[in-house]
């Protein structure tokens, strides 16, 4: 598996902590996007990022969650968890403040790694024309 560039859809204050921290900048068109992390309830914002790639950026980013799970928890109680959707066709998980960082980092990199060898299912017994 490899990591590439990720384009990311997030909540406007989870972009404004990760561009602040040089993690992200932002991207002015909406291209599509790799992963969304999307805030529970509609009525928060979401702005188009792009992650700047380096050895330390899952963990980076991951902190960068907790930080933004923990601010909505204090702020507004209910409204601390992030679901990570991504064009890998698996189920969305739900990212809250009580997973610590390895628990976000799991599911960051499940989200943003790209399977260069992808293999048929099992079952699969070849294809019929």
């Amino acid at each position: 598996m490899r990591q590439k560039t990720v384009d990311l859809v997030v909540p406007a204050d989870l972009a404004d902590i990760l561009i602040g921290e040089g993690l992200a900048r932002p991207t002015f068109e909406r291209r599509s996007s790799t992963v969304m992390i999307l805030a529970e309830g509609a009525s928060i914002a979401s702005t188009a990022i792009s992650l700047l790639q380096g050895p330390s950026t899952v963990v980076q980013v991951a902190r960068g969650i907790k930080r933004w799970t923990r601010q909505h928890r204090e702020n507004d109680p209910g409204s601390d968890e992030l679901t990570v959707a991504s064009n890998k066709g698996v189920e969305a998980p739900v990212i809250n403040d009580e997973m610590d960082i390895s628990m976000i980092m799991a599911i960051l990199q499940n989200a943003f790694t790209v399977d260069d060898d992808p293999k048929p299912p099992e079952d699969f017994d070849g294809l019929t024309i």
